[in-house]
């Protein structure tokens, strides 16, 4: 995972967009209170259906 500082964001968003979407790997921007991460679409949309499915999983073995 690439570290990127929150000005090298605020400069080369774009680029930083386009590398997501190429390598599939998530960025991390290093903030000076927090961090983030920036990942593409396609990599939220399955992160978002597994957690889904992982807390239903969850659930079906608490009954």
């Amino acid at each position: 995972m690439s570290i990127v500082t929150l000005t090298e964001v605020q400069v080369k968003l774009q680029d930083l967009i386009n590398e997501v979407l190429q390598s599939h790997e998530p960025i991390l921007i290093s903030g000076t209170i927090s961090n983030a991460i920036l990942v593409s679409e396609e990599a939220w949309e399955k992160f978002k259906k597994q957690s889904i499915y992982f807390q239903f999983l969850k659930w079906e073995l608490q009954l």
